[in-house]
């Protein structure tokens, strides 16, 4: 086989691969666009979910307020530190 044969063989095999390849990869793109994000997340409405019988809002709620008596604690025992005679 000559050389000039090989090089025609080959380049036929990558047309061909690349006619093959080529619809799959558009049907690909067409049917899977990106629309993801955390933009496009929905969230639930917590009131109607229940854990361990409590509603969701009133979860949240509590935990919030937990949160806030924790930074509250936190920002009196820095004080009283800070006033400490070796600081």
């Amino acid at each position: 086989m000559t050389r000039m044969a090989s090089v025609c063989r080959r380049a036929v095999q990558l047309l061909l691969a690349l006619l093959v390849l080529t619809p799959a990869l558009a049907f690909a793109q067409q049917t899977a666009p990106h629309a993801g994000g955390e933009a496009n997340l929905v969230v639930p409405d917590l009131s109607q979910a229940t854990f361990m019988g409590i509603n969701g809002r009133t979860l949240l709620m509590t935990g919030l307020i937990v949160c806030a008596l924790g930074l509250i604690f936190g920002l009196v025992i820095y004080g009283q530190l800070k006033r400490m005679k070796v600081h």
